[in-house]
């Protein structure tokens, strides 16, 4: 049986790539960045699994991205970033795990972060 942590380490080994790190100006984390970081970040989490075990799921993956003097969301480097991560995330078997985007939530303003959006995307893994 994987646990939750087994998950969210095996999604952060394929997001904390030299493609991803190279494009971002931050790092990626497993759960939350730290309060204050106000760098480009990719945070990865398992959500909770209504059926109890860990074999078939879900996973946040949060995109995190300075706003524009303007105080909107910077679509450009979402863009760039996205680019990037989305291929790593589609329909990709990683040892043992299979992850699928399940849901494109978007663009959200950082409630906890002044001057922060982030991208969600919701995944689905299951064990192989």
């Amino acid at each position: 049986m994987k646990s939750s942590i087994d998950i969210a380490s095996k999604l952060y080994k394929v997001l904390n790539v030299a493609s991803v790190t190279d494009e971002i100006t931050g790092k990626v984390y497993i759960n939350d960045v730290p309060d204050g970081d106000q760098l480009e970040n990719i945070s990865v989490k398992t959500l909770t699994n209504p059926n109890r075990y860990l074999q078939v799921g879900y996973a946040n993956l949060n995109i995190y991205v300075p706003e524009v003097i303007s105080g909107r969301a910077n679509l450009n480097r979402f863009q760039d970033i996205l680019a990037v991560v989305l291929p790593l995330v589609k329909d990709n078997i990683y040892d043992g795990l299979s992850f699928q985007i399940d849901d494109d939530k978007g663009i959200f303003k950082d409630k906890d972060r002044d001057s922060m959006y982030f991208y969600n995307l919701k995944l689905t893994f299951q064990t192989l």
